[in-house]
């Protein structure tokens, strides 16, 4: 047996008082070490038999935890090579970009104050879900529910009586804790724990904002096309929502109204539903405006976790050197969409009034949820999980991409790059919504870019979402809807259009 030479690194111990399992240590112990540059990028690992040698340990233990580091990344495996630290590592999916630097110039005059805010009541609504291409929601599959278990079953044997009466302050402090180094981390937003409100999701947080904009400022600009579910809960608000056209780079900030406007409502990281990411110049264009015309920024950032070509975008909230941004966030997307729970980083003028008002709704996640979630995110488990379920979703989306360049002739597409779903567009002057409902009738369910938009002149699209879909059912649906487009539309190349519809 050869043996391979690396740094010496020792077995780490169970952190705190929370134990782990034999194949856990091993696991944080290897994963840490090519963390810190331990073991160099590249490099070959000892074979499971040495380092269970080496550390006593039984060889099964040690090759489950291989496994999972094979599954998250970081290690790739070479038949009759051995396995090495992976090139790149998934981290790299995972960090932010360099956050875009903001144009500074002197003696800026001094922008308006953020409208005051007012108390109205709660307004939810429900979660649609979907089959494949329609539901861009996260795999519950994916989760190690034994993981979860462990988390809830520590929560639950943890809490205290006196806990256990009301929730207040916005959120467990445990949790908001977890959250501050979450999004420091993920999103480059440098915020403490009292900066941070513990909510339901997203549209909780869009329902508690869009009630306390007063009136007569009631003007929010939203990107159109756009997320309807927002939409319609600024519009059941009772706000003046004004959809705003939008390009390659994001919103049209040069449309926006220079003053009389309350909010405009963004997803800059990966616009639902195009998927383009807002561009630098765009992202510093938009703080700008907000400043000079004392307007509050929403921004949702509802996927961003998950992405596959390259480093996520900064969090626009990273760069609000002014305290203009409401950040929105959601773990929905990220474990499972009815685990609800979510949170929000909105100006610190706002916080006070906004827990005031999540207190009145009662509408808070669960104690037991929110200390296992805090418990989650600070052992690193949330990292594993996002870590392992983004080469899952990374590899349905290229079953899809893959069935659409074997059929299409050079598809446009956008929003490829991350999150749950991206969009197909289609040739002018075609109808989606006519699309749309003649692939209803064969069993495929894409909904019609048309069904986003308010306003005239939105190229004709599909969105199409993978991520909650198995493998073998999105490989069917896409053949066929590649088959679709490229003989019923003829949107094929010369030979697609003679290909038969594969068995699969």
């Amino acid at each position: 047996m050869r043996i391979v030479k690396t740094p010496d690194f020792p077995l780490l111990d169970s952190p705190g008082q929370t134990p782990l399992t034999r194949q856990d240590q091993v696991y944080r112990s290897l994963r840490h070490a090519v963390a810190q540059g331990l073991l160099a990028r590249g490099m070959q690992v000892p074979s499971t038999r040495e380092l269970a040698a080496r550390w006593g340990l039984s060889r099964g233990t040690v090759e489950q935890a291989y496994e999972r580091l094979v599954i998250e990344g970081y290690l790739v495996r070479r038949r009759g090579a051995g396995t090495f630290v992976a090139v790149s590592l998934p981290e790299h999916f995972l960090l932010p970009d360099t956050p875009c630097r903001i144009p500074r110039t002197a003696a800026l005059p001094a922008g308006k104050p953020l409208p005051e805010p007012a108390e109205q009541s709660y307004c939810g609504s429900t979660l649609r879900a979907g089959q494949a291409f329609a539901s861009p929601l996260a795999d519950p599959a994916l989760l190690d529910r034994d993981v979860w278990r462990r988390h809830l079953i520590a929560a639950t044997r943890s809490i205290r009586i006196g806990d256990m009466h009301q929730m207040s302050g916005g959120g467990l402090e445990a949790l908001r804790e977890a959250i501050a180094a979450y999004v420091k981390s993920m999103r480059g937003i440098d915020c403490r724990a009292e900066d941070i409100v513990v909510t339901t999701g997203i549209r909780q947080s869009l329902s508690i904002i869009s009630s306390m904009l007063r009136a007569p400022a009631n003007v929010i600009h939203v990107e159109d096309p756009s997320y309807v579910l927002g939409r319609r809960v600024f519009e059941s608000r009772h706000l003046d929502v004004r959809p705003t056209p939008m390009d390659g780079e994001g919103l049209r900030v040069d449309l926006l109204a220079p003053s009389g406007v309350a909010a405009v409502y963004l997803t800059p990281a990966h616009q639902a539903p195009t998927g383009v990411t807002m561009s630098a110049a765009r992202r510093a264009a938009v703080l700008e405006w907000a400043r000079a015309c004392g307007a509050l920024i929403v921004e949702d950032d509802y996927d961003s976790d998950y992405s596959y070509l390259k480093s996520p975008p900064p969090a626009l909230k990273s760069s609000d050197v002014h305290d203009q941004v409401v950040f929105c966030g959601s773990f929905n997307k990220v474990l499972y969409s009815s685990l609800r729970i979510g949170f929000m980083i909105p100006p610190r003028s706002w916080r006070d009034d906004i827990v005031r008002q999540l207190n009145a709704t009662g509408a808070e996640p669960g104690l037991i949820e929110q200390q296992a979630m805090a418990s989650m995110i600070a052992s690193g488990d949330i990292y594993s999980h996002i870590r392992q379920s983004r080469r899952v979703y990374e590899r349905r989306r290229n079953i899809v991409l893959s069935a659409l360049s074997r059929w299409l002739d050079k598809p446009r597409l956008s929003g490829e790059h991350g999150g749950f779903r991206f969009l197909l567009w289609l040739p002018p002057g075609l109808d989606d919504r006519a699309v749309s409902r003649e692939l209803e009738g064969l069993g495929i369910a894409v909904p019609p870019l048309s069904d986003y938009a308010s306003l005239e002149g939105v190229g004709p699209g599909l969105v199409i979402a993978y991520a909650s879909v198995p493998d073998e059912v999105l490989r069917d649906a896409a053949e066929r809807l590649g088959h679709y487009l490229a003989t019923r539309l003829g949107l094929g190349s010369a030979v697609a259009r003679t290909q038969r519809l594969p068995c699969v």
